[in-house]
Formats: structure tokens, sequence, C-alpha cells
């Protein structure tokens, strides 16, 4: 039997608890003789069963001082996690993500912690990457490489790490090392890298005019012009000094240079064949000559892609010269392969006078339905229709239709969808003259609008390198008294600038735009470098001499499809620049 005051077990028989003295009561009650008086329990059972008592409660006690330190650890733990969360979001809204980072780690799964956590890594992942490319090129002098990959994280992520530092580090140690390439480049007379050089520095330092007005003077006195003489490979600069033969191992013809002026094209006349030749391409310090194509035709300078990795050319490879029967089509080789691919021989009989679109994806040419050969790769057009060849797609477009009949050359604008067409139109005369006239298509709208009247005889067009203007020569004769024209596109202005010395048709532009070249009808008196009303000076002779007979080795001082000027990157949308227009990523959510 249990004691209820101690819950100790006793004996069935036992009237009173063992262990307290309680009394126990019975299951079957015997009669008690009330004359006899039961002897009081002792005081130590009372006080054992107080004990008793007590201890009985320890259990309970101790299971409920352990649920409550539980309870406290756990209050405890998820009050660090929100901490850690909201500190984690105070870091992202201030763009410090990789506090960001660290800290929704820390709350774990508190919330969406972990989402966010994943979230900030996944934004910020390439631009980490970037980061951390451009700080290895910086400490390796890469300085334009460090650039490049700094500046985008500057302009998204302008508030991480020491980015905007690193970068504003590289642009002044770049800049520094241009210095010095610049002073380097004028005192061995390399003028095109001093040119390179320090076009780079204007471009980081618009404002700077000393530093504008000494390029400008490097350009007009020495950027080299590319010409032929005796059938060998020369530049010179426009004061002549600084000739320099860059081969005469093989005999070359209309040389042309790349867009960067690194390389130059030129033909090599075939010996026994008029107008057919091979093409060659060689560095401008002389070194890399080889030969690139077979059978290309002598119409016109080779026609470099503006990127500078293709170079397309009016073929005869399709062309039986004994017969004199066959198709001339326009040909491309692409340079770092070697392959040379035919564009338009299954279309069109006689494809001439290639030029590139700004992007490099199309090219325009002059389809010649109907011609007479007078002697290989010297075609009289007689009907002429221009079309645009998709390099992507293979589709052909015609974007003249009959409208331009006598069309002998196009040229395609070095920035716009503009195409310049010069027409060429015999008359009934006796003495065959021909009415010549120049031409504008708006590839957007198609529209034909004709700039010159064909009363007058007006030489081929010549677009200025930035695009925004040509120049032709208008009366040229024997006697001198020719005009060269500049006109502009926007406004239709234009500026006449008479010319004493004979000179041919043919014209070409200094590098910046701010000068023409007319070519000597006479090489022995020589041509005229034309100061443009922008540009600085007067006219001044130019002896040089050049192959002029069939127009072989005309003079080349700026690319037909010069390389755009590669800025030095600016600090757009970062605190290093906040004048300028913002290209910054939209900032990472911050709720």
């Amino acid at each position: 039997m249990f004691c209820t005051d101690c819950a100790t077990a006793n004996p069935l028989a036992a009237e009173r608890c063992i262990f307290c003295g309680a009394g126990l009561g019975l299951a079957f009650p015997r009669k008690i003789d009330s004359a006899r008086t039961l002897p009081k329990p002792p005081r130590t059972g009372r006080l054992r069963g107080k004990i008793g008592r007590t201890l009985s409660l320890v259990p309970v006690i101790l299971v409920l001082t352990a649920g409550g330190a539980v309870g406290a650890r756990y209050r405890s733990e998820q009050s660090a996690l929100a901490s850690s969360y909201d500190r984690a979001v105070r870091a992202l809204a201030a763009g410090d993500y990789d506090t960001a980072v660290s800290a929704f780690a820390q709350a774990g799964d508190y919330r969406d912690a972990a989402d966010r956590r994943l979230a900030t890594l996944t934004e910020i992942g390439p631009h980490r990457d970037a980061y951390y490319d451009g700080a290895a090129a910086l400490d390796a002098g890469r300085y334009d490489d460090a650039i490049a990959a700094l500046l985008p994280v500057a302009r998204a992520l302008p508030t991480y790490r020491d980015v905007l530092a690193l970068l504003d580090e590289a642009r002044r140690r770049r800049d520094r090392d241009l210095a010095r390439a610049a002073e380097v480049a004028v005192a061995r007379h390399d003028w095109l890298a001093a040119d390179r050089a320090l076009s780079h520095l204007l471009a980081a330092d618009p404002e700077d005019t000393a530093l504008a007005a000494r390029l400008v003077a490097i350009r007009r006195d020495h950027a080299p012009i590319l010409f032929t003489r005796d059938a060998a490979l020369y530049v010179v600069g426009p004061d002549l000094g600084d000739e320099r033969l860059i081969t005469d191992a093989v005999p070359a013809a209309a040389p042309a240079w790349s867009p960067d002026r690194t390389r130059i094209a030129f033909f090599a006349p075939d010996e026994h064949t008029v107008g057919v030749a091979k093409l060659y391409v060689i560095g401008v310090d002389g070194t890399g000559l080889r030969k690139v194509a077979d059978l290309a035709v002598m119409d016109w300078w080779p026609a470099w892609s503006p990127d500078g990795t293709r170079i397309a050319f009016t073929s005869l490879a399709s062309f039986n010269i004994e017969g004199e029967r066959g198709l001339a089509s326009t040909h491309v080789v692409d340079l770092a392969t070697g392959v040379e691919t035919d564009l338009t021989s299954h279309r069109f009989t006689s494809a001439t006078s290639v030029t590139w679109s700004p992007a490099g994806d199309r090219v325009a040419f002059v389809s010649q339905r109907v011609y007479n050969s007078i002697g290989l790769g010297n075609v009289r057009a007689t009907e002429g229709e221009i079309f645009v060849l998709n390099l992507a797609t293979g589709e052909f477009n015609s974007v003249s239709g009959d409208r331009l009949p006598g069309t002998k050359r196009v040229a395609w604008s070095p920035t716009e969808d503009k195409l310049l067409v010069y027409t060429q139109e015999a008359t009934n005369t006796t003495y065959g003259q021909e009415r010549t006239a120049i031409h504008l298509i708006d590839l957007p709208t198609g529209n034909i609008e004709q700039l010159t009247p064909r009363t007058q005889t007006v030489g081929p067009p010549y677009w200025s390198p930035d695009g925004t203007r040509f120049a032709y020569v208008e009366g040229a004769t024997d006697q001198g008294n020719s005009v060269v024209r500049v006109r502009w596109l926007a406004g239709r202005r234009e500026a006449g600038i008479g010319v004493s010395d004979p000179i041919t048709l043919m014209l070409t532009w200094a590098t910046d735009g701010k000068a023409l070249i007319a070519m000597a009808s006479d090489p022995d008196q020589g041509s005229t470098l034309i100061p443009l009303p922008d540009g600085p000076g007067s006219q001044v002779a130019l002896p040089i001499a050049f192959d002029l007979d069939d127009n072989l080795g005309p003079l080349q001082w700026s690319p037909v499809n010069p390389a755009r000027q590669t800025s030095s990157p600016s600090y757009g949308g970062t605190a290093l620049d906040a004048a300028e227009p913002s290209a910054s990523l939209a900032p990472l959510a911050t709720t």
C-alpha cells in the first residue's frame, strides 16, 4: 500500500507508513478500542514526509527550468538571425554587397535570407569576377585591360569595394604611359604611333587645347601618305619628310591603308595581261608580305572591311582570259584563314566597285548588265544597277533599279546607311564627251537625290573620314583653274576651293578631315594640299612623284574606311564623372 503523504510503498498489513509514520488506513477497518489511545508519530516522521514531498517536485522543477533555458536560447538565436538579416538589408541598400552576402549567410534560414543571398551572388557575380580581373591586370601593367574590366563594374556598382579608386589609378597610369609613348614615337619619327598615342590622350581629356593643337600639327605635317613610284611602295609625310620604301619585292599598284593604318593592301599587276593582278598585304613596317588572292581586277583600291579582317575586290576567277568571256564577280578574302569567297557570280555577269557598310555586315556593288570589254578589267558600263548584299543571309536587294543610268561607281558612307553614286553617260557629240553626276541614296527610305547637274563635268565623290561631308573635283583641266568642292550633308552647305595647278579627278582626305590632297595631273608639277575652312594654314604644293598612268599609284592619305577612334573609356555613370549621363545597370532590389 502506498502512503498518501510520502508515496512510500508499505506492506499490506501495515497500519502506518514505515517511512513517515502516517496512518495508512485499512481496506478492512477493524474495531478500534476507544479507550486505548494511539501514540503520536515521531517528529522525525513528519520531517521525512516534508522532505519526500519536496524531493518529489524536483523532476518537475528541473523540467520547467530546462524548458525555460531552451526557450531563452531560441529567442536569442532568432534575435541574432533577425539582426543579421537587417544588417544584410542595410548593406544591400548601401551598395556594400560583400557584407550583404555575408550577413544573409549568417541569417541562415531566417525569412528569405537564403534566397536573397543567392540572388545577390547571382547579380554581383560577374562584376566581382571583373573586379578581380581588373585588379590583376592593373598589377600586371595591362592598363587597357584593367580599364575595360573595371569600367562596367564602376558603372553598375560604383560602391563596390574600391573599384573607383582602381579605375582612376588604371587611367592615370595608362595616360602616363601614352604620354611617354608619344614622346618616344616623335623622337623616332614614328608618326603613326605618335598619332595613336596622342589621339587616345586627347580622347581622355578633350578640353586639352595644347594637346589638340599638337595632334593637328602632327597630322598636318607628318601623317604618312601612301603611294607607288616605279611600281615600288612608299610612304612620305605631307611635309615631304621621312620618305620610306615599304617594299619593292613585287611590283605594286593602287595601295590602300587598312582601317587602323597598320597594314597596306595593294595589287601586283600581271606583266602579261592588262588589268589582271595578284592581291598582296604587307605591314606598314615592311614585314609580313604575303599574297592573298590571284586574278584580281585593278578597277579601284582594294576594299578593306571596317574591322580590317577582310578585303573585297573584283575577281576574274570565273573569266576565260583567252576567250575574253565569263564573269567579273565580287570576291572577299578572309585574312585570318585565307579563304576566298565568290559573293556574286551565281547571280551577276559583272559586279564591280564593291564598298562596305560601316558595320561590315553588307556590301554594295555595281552590276553592269550590258557592257563592252575594252581590255580585261576595263569595263565600260552602258547600263548599271546598284545592289546591296546582306552577308549573313545572302539576300540581294536592288537599291537603284533603272533610275540611275550610266552608274559607274558607288561609295558607302563610313558612318551611315547612305551611298554616293557616280554616274557617267556618253553623249552623241563628235568628241565623245561624257555627262557625269553625283547622286545620294538614302538606304532606309530608298530616296535618290541628284546632287550635281549633268551639265557639269565632275569627278567621283570621296567621303570624309567622319562621314559628314564629301568632296569632288569640278572642271579639272590640264590648264588648271579647277575647283574642289566640299559638300556637307547637314544643311547642304558647300565650299568651293579654287586650285591653280592642274589636277586630276582624284582626291584623298587627311585622317582628321581638316585637309585634302588634290592629285596632280602631272606629278612633276606637284599635287596640292588644301586646308579646309576649318583646317589650318594655306594651300601647299606637294611635288610627290607617283605612278599616275592608269591610276596605278594614286596617293592615299586616309583609309577609305577609317577605324573609329578608340577613345579612352569614360567614367560614365560613376562618381568620377557625374556630369556624363549614367549608363548604370538597374540597382539591386533592397526590399
